[in-house]
């Protein structure tokens, strides 16, 4: 029988000896992930971030203030680059006086963009001429963009309104008439002018940039154009006849009144 103080020497004994945990766990906190010592913030111990740092407010993201790759803006219209109508812009006060501004806008934003398109393949330097026309061109087509005048043709990002794809559509495809000219037809046309073939720029550049060339001779062409006017020559070239049903060989027979064969079915 074991007496009652050696039953308390040996409870103290087992209080005094030193308790055996395993790496991560510990006789008051139990089992917890380990953890990775380069992921320890400067200056924090093992436990993990401070208090501080682990409420500190992130900083904001700056504000994205151009349009997206995809909204239709000024530079699609002069990369002529498909486009979605993105613009957040406010409804408007006076219909009337906004459609007016629009009109004016359109205008404006597509007499600025002319030199840009405007540029002959072998030069860095607007031809003057080509523009003048572009510019002439976008006086009728913008008139369209004072059709609607609900919101303003663009946000403050410079992004197109839905209700203003017409227009943007008007100008897109001045642009792509006059960047078409400069590239091949606006050497041809001076020449043209230049030796009495064409009666004036503009209607030579008309007719170049719809592919009507045909009415000018095709001498025009060659001599002191040919260089010139390749791209030309080659729409003034007709067209070949489209080609004939093969008729079946009339057989040797009967005929006729002695001349027209008579087909035997």
């Amino acid at each position: 029988m074991i007496s009652a103080s050696r039953v308390v020497l040996l409870a103290a004994l087992a209080v005094a000896a030193p308790q055996k945990t395993t790496p991560g766990k510990t006789a008051s906190q139990g089992t917890r992930a380990p953890v990775d010592p380069h992921q320890i913030p400067v200056g924090a111990d093992f436990e993990g971030p401070t208090e501080e740092q682990r409420w500190a407010v992130p900083p904001a993201e700056p504000v994205e203030s151009s349009p997206s790759p995809f909204a239709c803006s000024a530079q699609t219209l002069l990369e002529d680059k498909p486009c979605t109508f993105e613009s957040d812009a406010p409804g408007a006060s006076d219909v009337t006086r906004q459609a007016e501004i629009n009109a004016a806008e359109g205008l404006a934003l597509g007499s600025k963009l002319c030199p840009q398109v405007s540029l002959p393949s072998s030069s860095a330097k607007p031809d003057a001429r080509v523009v003048a026309f572009c510019q002439a061109q976008m006086q009728a087509a913008t008139a369209v963009c004072g059709r609607d005048g609900t919101r303003a043709l663009t946000d403050v990002k410079g992004r197109f309104t839905v209700e203003s794809r017409v227009c943007y559509g008007a100008i897109r495809d001045v642009l792509r008439q006059v960047r078409q000219l400069s590239r091949s037809y606006a050497g041809c046309c001076q020449c043209l002018l230049a030796n009495k073939c064409a009666t004036s720029f503009d209607q030579c550049a008309s007719e170049m940039s719809a592919g009507r060339p045909g009415s000018y001779a095709p001498r025009c062409f060659q001599g002191a154009c040919a260089s010139d006017c390749q791209a030309a020559a080659i729409l003034h070239e007709p067209s070949p006849p489209p080609p004939r049903d093969e008729l079946p060989a009339l057989p040797s027979g009967k005929t006729k009144g002695g001349n027209t064969p008579i087909l035997e079915l």
